[in-house]
């Protein structure tokens, strides 16, 4: 009697485990919402990574600007005097490109111009190219200096 009593209980008590169609469907639906959240903001990260970099490059160039006009009184619209290897210089990870052309002034001699242009596919959406100039304004083609330089 005892035997069976006791097969009784473990039978009554054994639950099979595993999950339910519909807990794995609220799993998912759950994953896909924090995923349409967060996918957003990742990308918005990506793209202010990639702005620094631009600006990276923009305050290196202006850097050596000043030091070019230090040692020959003048600035230049050639980058490769200014040590780079080639008139158009790309970032450290080449997401963007840089030139230079005369400035405010209109004279390569006394002032310039800084642009840096993004160079992966479709560029960047909210503020396209970034410049800085001699004077130290900070410009944007498309989006507001604001957002593009904070």
């Amino acid at each position: 009697m005892l035997r069976t009593r006791g097969r009784g209980l473990q039978a009554g008590r054994c639950h099979e485990a595993g999950i339910t169609l519909i807990e794995l469907m609220i799993v998912v639906v759950v994953v896909g919402i924090l995923a349409s959240i967060a996918y957003p903001s990742y990308q918005q990260y990506i793209l202010r990574s990639k702005r620094t970099e631009g600006k990276a490059l923009l305050m290196d160039i202006v850097a050596r600007q000043e030091r070019f006009y230090m040692d020959r009184n003048s600035y230049t619209d050639d980058l490769t005097d200014l040590g780079f290897s080639s008139e158009e210089p790309k970032s450290a990870d080449g997401n963007y490109s840089a030139s230079a052309a005369a400035g405010p002034s209109d004279d390569i001699a006394t002032s310039y111009e800084v642009t840096v242009s993004p160079q992966w596919p479709g560029g960047d959406p909210e503020c396209g190219d970034l410049t800085l100039d001699s004077r130290g304004a900070q410009g944007s083609s498309i989006g507001s200096v604001e957002r593009c330089w904070r």
